[in-house]
């Protein structure tokens, strides 16, 4: 008799124990259309105390639950990584056979796709009823920030820094261009993360602050026309004069009041300051000219210096 909330007849089988066993073997085959085909095989456990003893049974045959799958969840990898998918299934009439859309028969698969990926699995059971799902290995897209190259300035000055690599940009001054200007007034590390599809990276820039140079030409001077002096500077690592020297100290001698620029240099960093030579004419003066006889004296009196 098969039991699923119905009766319904099975084919008979009848099976003789022999003498001195205490078990016996015993095939049921259901054929309904409502549990399907299918072979039962039952084993019955009794006591045989005399021949001819005989014993009538009553065997369910259940339909079984649906077949279903728990698979493992959707991943998200680098390139070339490799991953396992695995899939179990529950119901049905074991045994299970698989199959993947990728080839393989086993409930777990080793795998390492290079692009993203959608894995069809198909679980078949004993009675053939099947089940499908999929699992999708997602390639994570890679990206590579780059904040450019660092940079030194000196104080006082503005720089930019460019980056490049993503769709989007965040510096960690708060700017959200590609290219922003800074002028910081020490040295200063700038971060940029970008973002690009469902990637971010980020990258560093240095900025590097350098203290310009305290230029000194050297006092003003005066002198009286035709006449040299020097300028010393002083404050550079190396001096630029206007009148194209390059040593500290130049010897001029101008006609007219001049001024001359000095630019000194320290740390890439420069620096400018001026020194005047103001040029005085000389007038000299030695007085009227005398008519005198001779052996007599005069005097003869000079003005302007």
């Amino acid at each position: 008799t098969a039991t699923n909330g119905t009766d319904y007849p099975l084919t008979p089988s009848y099976v003789t124990i022999p003498a001195g066993s205490d078990s016996a073997i015993l095939t049921i085959t259901a054929n309904t259309d409502a549990i399907g085909e299918g072979t039962e095989t039952i084993i019955l456990r009794v006591p045989v105390s005399a021949c001819g003893d005989s014993i009538t049974t009553t065997i369910k045959i259940l339909e079984p639950a649906k077949l279903t799958l728990t698979k493992s969840n959707d991943t998200t990898i680098a390139a070339g990584s490799p991953v396992t998918l695995k899939v179990t299934p529950s119901g049905g009439i074991p045994a299970y056979t698989y199959l993947w859309s990728s080839g393989q028969t086993t409930s777990s698969i080793n795998v390492s796709p290079t692009s993203t990926t959608t894995y069809r699995i198909t679980v078949t059971d004993f009675c053939g009823n099947s089940a499908t799902s999929q699992i999708i290995v997602t390639i994570m897209v890679s990206c590579s920030a780059d904040a450019g190259p660092d940079k030194t300035i000196c104080r006082g000055e503005t720089t930019y820094l460019t980056a490049s690599g993503g769709d989007t940009y965040s510096w960690s001054n708060g700017h959200t261009n590609q290219t922003i200007y800074v002028n910081p007034t020490s040295t200063t590390t700038y971060r940029v993360t970008i973002r690009k599809n469902e990637c971010t990276a980020s990258d560093y820039a240095i900025v590097t602050v350098n203290i310009p140079p305290t230029a000194n030409a050297g006092p003003d001077k005066t002198i009286y026309k035709g006449a040299a002096t020097d300028l010393t500077a002083s404050g550079g690592g190396s001096y630029s004069w206007s009148t194209g020297a390059t040593t500290q100290t130049i010897s001029v001698s101008p006609t007219t009041t001049t001024t001359y620029r000095v630019t000194v240099t320290l740390n890439n960093c420069t620096a400018s300051d001026d020194a005047v030579v103001y040029v005085q004419s000389l007038t000299v003066n030695a007085g009227s000219d005398v008519t005198i006889c001779k052996n007599d004296n005069t005097i003869l009196t000079a003005t302007g210096a």
